[in-house]
């Protein structure tokens, strides 16, 4: 006769060896699920005070209940009763209490922004008018939208600028503003009182009047000179385009203003002398500009000057140099 055993799981009688019956339980459910007790026995042994009660406050009637730690994060009511009750609460008193929770988290949330602020406050001087400010943003560097959007504008003007380039461009900070503020608004080759008032609007066009702050190169970008701080000075408008690209050496600035503005016209005339060659390199002939080379060829000056500058291969079939 077989043996008979009990099984310690289910306590059902069962003969060892017959149907799959193992030694000790009567199946392979059986002998699982034993491992899984002992398993958890193991867990528990190693893990003291996994029990332990979290104390909570119920939804509904505000009773205080303790639940294992286990279940803390899903127990939200004392009882099965409580449980059935919260659900025929009225439209309105979910609604308060959803606002309850939309405004816990509105105030969580603005705290959490004035905190990331305090983090990320600095101090910085406005690119574009010097001014001094304390900021937040990590990438802000100017003061105010205006001076961004002046900032905006005066880097579009510089890209667009093909004298300042890579080779000769040293400070990208340098504004108007900046320099007036550094110069006190006193134009270097007059002495007079720069006017930022003095201009018009014809529509859309801006228009400078004579006072008018501007920035000068004290050695002109293209006799060579750097657009570096060290070589720009605040100017009237009408002074800057008077005195063009001379030197300093060429020009004594504590002349009258009027005799500065005679010598700037003899010492930088606005013509210069452009030849004209064959692709081959042979020199056909010397115009004293480009004005005269357009009257006697009929070739477009615009077109002459770009090639003399380098910014075209040829134009009309010929090389054009200064």
């Amino acid at each position: 006769m077989r043996n008979k055993k009990v099984c310690p799981i289910c306590n059902k009688a069962f003969e060892v060896h017959v149907n799959g019956a193992l030694t000790k339980y009567c199946s392979q459910d059986c002998a699982d699920e034993a491992r899984r007790i002992r398993n958890r026995d193991r867990w528990r042994k190693q893990n003291p005070g996994w029990d332990d009660g979290t104390n909570k406050v119920c939804e509904h009637c505000g009773k205080h209940f303790t639940v294992p730690a286990r279940n803390a994060h899903i127990a939200r009511f004392c009882s099965e009763k409580c449980r059935e009750r919260s659900k025929h609460k009225s439209s309105d008193e979910w609604k308060l209490e959803l606002e309850k929770q939309k405004e816990e988290t509105k105030k969580r949330k603005a705290k959490e922004r004035v905190e990331k602020r305090k983090a990320n406050r600095r101090t910085i001087v406005c690119s574009e008018c010097g001014n001094t400010i304390d900021v937040y943003n990590p990438h802000q560097t100017t003061c105010s939208p205006e001076c961004s959007k002046a900032r905006t504008k005066r880097m579009a003007r510089e890209r667009k600028d093909k004298r300042l380039n890579n080779a000769n461009v040293v400070d990208r900070d340098i504004s108007l503003k900046t320099l007036y503020k550094r110069d006190k608004g006193i134009c270097y080759i007059c002495g007079g009182k720069c006017d930022f008032k003095d201009h018009a609007r014809d529509g859309s066009n801006f228009i400078s009047g004579p006072t008018y702050p501007s920035i000068d190169h004290i050695i002109p970008l293209a006799r060579g000179g750097k657009h570096a701080w060290d070589n720009v000075k605040l100017a009237h408008h009408l002074c800057n385009a008077k005195k063009s690209d001379i030197l300093p050496s060429e020009l004594e600035l504590d002349m009258e203003i009027n005799d500065a503005y005679a010598l700037a016209r003899k010492v930088s005339p606005r013509k210069k002398q452009v030849k004209q060659f064959t692709r081959d390199g042979k020199l056909i002939a010397v115009y004293e500009s480009t004005a005269e080379a357009e009257r006697i060829t009929g070739f477009k000056q615009r077109g002459i000057q770009d090639c003399a500058r380098g910014e075209a291969k040829s134009h009309r079939g010929y090389v054009w140099l200064y």
